[in-house]
């Protein structure tokens, strides 16, 4: 049986995936130095990490990760080797991308209306070995209070806004997003810091990837 902690997580990645249609590893980014922008094309590498119980540890297993927005087309793929990847992104095929309000879980303000986002939100460890099974990754940090998201925009974009959403996290009520971010054009990082005992503050802003947060897996 799951422990709390690791129902929380899987809840966790539930949460993020409907609120945000809506992670970013710390070994291998191409950043321009100004905290969250990436850059138009980025690239990710490894270790990847499994959530264990004394903590996190680089995983033990070998696999495929898959990255992908909204259970949409796959736009990266990355052999895992004693928990070493390698992936890198160009910008998505324009298809795949959706306007700013059709991808947020609350009513903000969006300065380009126009613009079109892409968020990688699905990544799945495609695991070989010891036993065949597809397990959900999130880049986050061990105490499940903060995520690292990656956001595609083809225009600059602000986005400001508070509200809430129903979380199925805690069953407690409602949660509150508060973003406030500035986008430019190409790949960018999202840092959301979770606050309270339930219902829960997530604040959304660009910025460094968390020294304490990597890609993983809780089972």
């Amino acid at each position: 049986m799951l422990s709390s902690r690791y129902r929380r997580f899987a809840a966790v990645v539930s949460v993020l995936g409907v609120a945000l249609a809506l992670g970013s590893c710390a070994t291998s980014e191409s950043d321009s130095g100004d905290g969250g922008y990436l850059g138009s094309s980025l690239t990710l590498s490894g270790p990847l990490y499994y959530l264990d119980k004394g903590g996190p540890a680089v995983s033990p297993a070998d696999g495929t990760l898959e990255f992908a927005m909204g259970g949409g087309a796959v736009i990266g793929t990355a052999a895992v080797t004693d928990g070493a990847f390698t992936v890198t992104f160009a910008a998505p095929d324009a298809a795949d991308t959706a306007v700013w309000s059709s991808i947020l879980p609350i009513a903000a303000t969006i300065s380009a209306p126009a613009a079109k986002g892409y968020v990688i939100t699905d990544v799945l460890f495609d695991r070989t070995d010891p036993v065949a099974v597809d397990i959900t990754v999130m880049n986050i940090n061990y105490t499940l209070t903060s995520f690292v998201f990656l956001l595609y925009t083809d225009t600059d974009v602000t986005i400001t806004g508070t509200g809430t959403y129903d979380s199925p996290v805690n069953g407690t009520g409602l949660d509150t997003c508060d973003m406030d971010f500035t986008l430019k054009a190409g790949w960018n990082r999202v840092v959301v810091s979770q606050t309270g005992a339930g219902p829960y503050t997530d604040t959304y802003r660009l910025g460094e990837q968390p020294s304490d947060a990597h890609w993983a897996y809780g089972l």
